[in-house]
């Protein structure tokens, strides 16, 4: 008899999508430049970082770069707060770990700028005068809406100017999540966050029990299905206390009455038109004794199925990352999430 085993997975964003696939280029998987996940920048001095609340990464990264001092971030992934900070790592002030955040450093460059006094504003920003005669910049208000906030793989699709708003589509093959697609501006104020994105229909963050862009459904091959659910676990000593992000992640129950040897099995239900090496990000959380093992895997027709990645027994009490697995897919091929008990 197994005691207190389960098998946890979750699938993010961002506005978590903990698994996705996307293209990619060159056959390769790149990461974001200058990303560090699970550490932060500590506070330095009286130095107090300006504090952005309920966005999402991108749009952290966004802000940084329409502060002209702003020089990196600290996200918090569980609150989904950015801090802004006018200064960088170095030897002096090295990161700290804290696994709920990712750290990123910007990028400044004059190219693409404008000169500001001592300052160059990038395209997010506008030079002004103080009263004191000094120049500074500061992010764009809602007097110059052509630099409202920006929709990856996205377009504008409407503008109105009284009141001043901008209604944004997703480009053609991308699904739009979140709760709604247009954002508004009172004169002289700033342009809201967008709530709003568009992923690529290979996105899972089991929100909800039908997710129109998740390219993953339980097999009718295998011995039983991942359950969803949220918070803690009923069997003690085993399991999440919440999800990574979100509110629902899926799990594998191996205690009684599953048998050793029984496996649980999600496929992709996505035809992949073009042969081409795609990405695949997860993440997974495996504590308790006797964990079996997590496998992502290709089967192409009715060959035997060929794993690309796998890990076994117990990983501690916190979400891990499986970042950007390359996986090749063709019309012929699916992909295979699959936990095997012990």
């Amino acid at each position: 008899m197994y005691e207190g085993n389960k098998m946890f997975l979750t699938l993010l964003l961002f506005y978590s999508v903990e698994i996705r696939v996307v293209n990619s280029e060159e056959n390769t998987c790149s990461s974001v430049p200058h990303e560090t996940v699970g550490k932060r920048l500590p506070l330095i001095g009286e130095m107090r970082p300006q504090i952005e609340n309920i966005i999402g990464f991108q749009m952290c990264l966004k802000k940084c770069k329409a502060k002209s001092s702003c020089l990196s971030i600290n996200y918090d992934r569980s609150q989904l707060q950015c801090e802004l900070n006018e200064y960088k790592k170095n030897e002096t002030h090295p990161l700290v770990e804290d696994k709920m955040y990712i750290y990123a450093e910007i990028e400044r460059s004059v190219q693409g700028g404008n000169l500001c006094g001592d300052e160059i504003c990038n395209l997010y920003s506008t030079c002004v005068t103080t009263t004191e005669n000094r120049k500074i910049c500061i992010e764009t208000d809602c007097t110059e809406p052509q630099n409202n906030p920006l929709l990856d793989n996205g377009v504008v699709s409407d503008r109105t100017s009284s009141p001043m708003s901008v209604t944004y589509d997703c480009n053609p093959g991308f699904t739009g999540v979140g709760s709604g697609n247009r954002i508004t501006c009172k004169p002289g104020g700033k342009w809201p966050a967008l709530y709003y994105r568009c992923e690529l229909p290979g996105t899972c963050n089991f929100e909800s029990e039908i997710e129109s862009s998740c390219f993953l459904t339980e097999s009718t091959n295998d011995d039983y299905d991942w359950t969803r659910s949220s918070g803690v676990t009923e069997t003690e000593g085993t399991g999440p206390s919440e999800a990574r992000m979100g509110v629902y992640y899926k799990f594998f129950e191996s205690s009684a009455p599953r048998s050793q040897g029984d496996v649980a099995t999600m496929v992709s239900n996505r035809v992949f038109e073009v042969a081409h090496t795609y990405c695949l990000s997860l993440y997974y959380h495996m504590y308790g004794s006797g964990m079996g093992t997590l496998k992502v895997q290709t089967q192409t027709g009715s060959e035997n199925p060929v794993t690309l990645w796998m890990v076994s027994g117990n990983q501690g009490t916190i979400w891990h990352r499986l970042n950007k697995l390359a996986i090749p897919l063709d019309p012929n091929t699916k992909t295979r999430v699959m936990e095997s008990d012990l």
